[in-house]
């Protein structure tokens, strides 16, 4: 199921082969229309690394307790090319700063 032009259901899923629950479907798409795709715009291509987590996946990563992963409200990405990552958290600070990003709930 796409979300966005550049992001897709499956992304979210977790590791451990389970797929996002439908109760945190609409969480995710929130994440990706309200977060992830400024971000995407203002930087290019992401991956996303980590999406939702089922608890017991949580718990192997040593995710937090309350982790806005376990919800769908919650994803780590990065840009392509690992090189790229001091700039795009640079970009992303930069732009909080000027109050964008509102919705961003951490990095």
């Amino acid at each position: 199921m796409r979300l966005t032009p550049y992001f897709s259901l499956d992304e979210f899923d977790c590791h451990d082969g389970n797929q996002v629950p439908k109760e945190y479907i609409a969480n995710v798409e929130h994440l990706v229309v309200k977060v992830l795709q400024p971000l995407r715009e203002l930087w290019g291509p992401l991956i996303v690394v980590s999406g939702w987590r089922s608890q017991d996946w949580n718990t192997r990563v040593g995710g937090a307790k309350a982790s806005t992963h376990l919800t769908g409200e919650g994803a780590d990405v990065r840009p392509v090319r690992l090189r790229d990552v001091p700039e795009f958290l640079a970009l992303i600070e930069a732009r909080l700063k000027a109050g964008g990003l509102p919705e961003l709930g951490g990095l």
